[in-house]
């Protein structure tokens, strides 16, 4: 009975194995990796303004702020397995900027009251407030706003910042600092600009030639909306510009502006446009004096619901691809928002991969790589019906991280710091800006159990997934057959 079907079911079972192992290929290649995200601010509530820093290790260190009690930095650390209890470790925020260097030194830029301040700690010694140094403050009149921190391959810090002007309610200075001996002191102070200075968020860009970029936001002006203006060093910060370079568009204001580089050189400046849907991009091979034209990122758009809250997050990878994590939608009809990476390899955008979407408003995103080829990614997410008031119990910090196919690479550790006496002062510390003097016990916000680590996913499971019940059927028609000639 069964010999005439024997093709059929020989030829039926090939047909599975092959639709099998060509789903589990699509699906292997077309599906990024992304560890299941997991909130890591426990019940701290109005935890939000994430950022990171990651060793080659698999160790990660998050710090976000906390408004609960006025203005708290929360410290946390992955160890590749579990994460650690979340410890207040410095009072101010809520933004902060954390870098590692070659020396395995944590150095950390933030907010204090009036004041722009920077601290550092030994990244073993990090999940303690006794472990972080004295703050140094950085503006040298009274008050400032935000700031960006680099680390370049030297160890050399270098910072911007805005600072008010004296005399002038309202007005800002775009400002630089440097620090040759690992933030103990801050020797060079340099005034960016002074004129139409807004009050957002100021970036810093080094390019892998030493070139540096600052970037701010500028006031509208003879009818034209806001803009960014952008200032280039290429003499590690010693001079400026004399006049910045500034973008505009004719009719629409430019928001949450990012600028980074990629592996051809070149700048990349990504944006929203006032209330335009799209996502844009441009790009400049000399230094920003001229720009392509303005395009949006295919498949991008920009959150619906628009706060100015950091849209974006980029940083590179070993081959110098520039990865981008943005908070956005796929489609013009998306209700709500979702985190996306996107990657740029100099001459087109990859499509947006899902890195985390729920029923919640998502913000802030940032991003650190490891190894040259593991991005780690935190992010806010807070209620959705609640955007506005004061933060409360749903803002949570989220993460997650994601192996890639770029090529395994290994930071350079620098030499041990060996100071030279300098007759150059180190900036006075306000009285407004103290260390806490004794250690706060540390509020057991973990979960009961640490969330399991998927970032070590096999990609190929899907593939073995499709093939291991094809091969089951083969070897049950192998015993039919069997079966079928011993009855002969």
């Amino acid at each position: 009975m069964f010999k005439g079907f024997r093709p059929v079911i020989v030829l039926t079972s090939l047909l599975i194995l092959f639709g099998a192992v060509s789903f589990g290929l699509a699906r292997a290649q077309d599906a990024e990796q992304w560890a299941r995200a997991v909130p890591i601010s426990g019940a701290l509530s109005g935890s939000w303004y994430p950022s990171l820093a990651a060793e080659d290790s698999g160790t990660v260190h998050a710090i976000w702020g906390v408004t609960q009690r006025d203005n708290t930095l929360y410290y946390r650390k992955y160890d590749g397995l579990a994460w650690s209890r979340p410890i207040d470790i410095l009072i101010g925020g809520p933004r902060s900027v954390l870098m590692l260097d070659g020396r395995n030194l944590l150095h950390l830029l933030y907010s204090n009251g009036p004041n722009v301040v920077v601290t550092d700690a030994d990244a073993a010694r990090a999940d303690s407030s006794a472990g972080w140094n004295a703050a140094l403050q950085l503006n040298r009149a009274q008050g400032a706003l935000s700031g960006d921190l680099r680390v370049d391959e030297q160890g050399i810090l270098h910072a911007v910042w805005l600072e008010k002007r004296e005399r002038c309610e309202g007005c800002y200075l775009a400002v630089y600092g440097q620090s040759t001996d690992s933030g103990q002191t801050w020797s060079l102070y340099r005034v960016l600009s002074d004129a139409g200075v807004l009050a957002r968020p100021i970036q810093l860009v080094r390019a892998p030639n030493g070139i540096m970029f600052a970037q701010w936001g500028t006031e509208a002006i003879e009818g034209k909306p806001e803009g960014l203006a952008l200032s280039v060093s290429a003499n590690n910060g010693e001079t400026w510009l004399d006049d910045p370079i500034v973008l505009r568009d004719e009719k629409e204001a430019i928001r949450q502006p990012a600028l980074s580089f990629d592996a051809n050189g070149a700048l990349v400046l990504i944006h929203n446009l006032g209330v335009k849907d799209e996502t844009f991009f441009q790009t400049s091979s000399d230094q920003g004096v001229t720009w392509s034209e303005r395009q949006p990122i295919p498949g991008l758009f920009a959150a619906k619901t628009a706060t100015g809250n950091d849209y974006f997050a980029v940083a590179h990878d070993s081959a110098n691809a520039l990865h981008l994590i943005a908070i956005g939608r796929k489609a013009k009809d998306q209700d709500l928002e979702a985190v996306y990476h996107l990657k740029w390899d100099g001459q087109s955008w990859s499509a947006p991969a899902i890195v985390y979407e729920g029923d919640q408003f998502l913000e802030l995103p940032a991003l650190a790589i490891a190894n040259g080829n593991r991005l780690h990614v935190l992010f806010s997410a807070r209620d959705r019906y609640r955007i506005g008031g004061p933060p409360d119990s749903s803002y949570q910090v989220w993460y997650t991280n994601l192996l890639t196919d770029a090529a395994q690479a290994t930071r350079v550790p620098l030499p041990t710091l060996t100071l030279t006496p300098t007759a150059t002062p180190t900036l006075a510390l306000s009285p407004t800006i103290t260390r806490r003097p004794t250690n706060t016990p540390a509020i057991d916000t973990s979960t009961p159990t640490s969330p399991v680590d998927t970032s070590n996913v096999n990609p190929q499971f899907p593939i073995i997934a499709g093939v291991v019940p094809v091969v089951a059927i083969l070897v049950i028609i192998a015993l039919i057959n069997f079966v079928l000639r011993r009855r002969r």
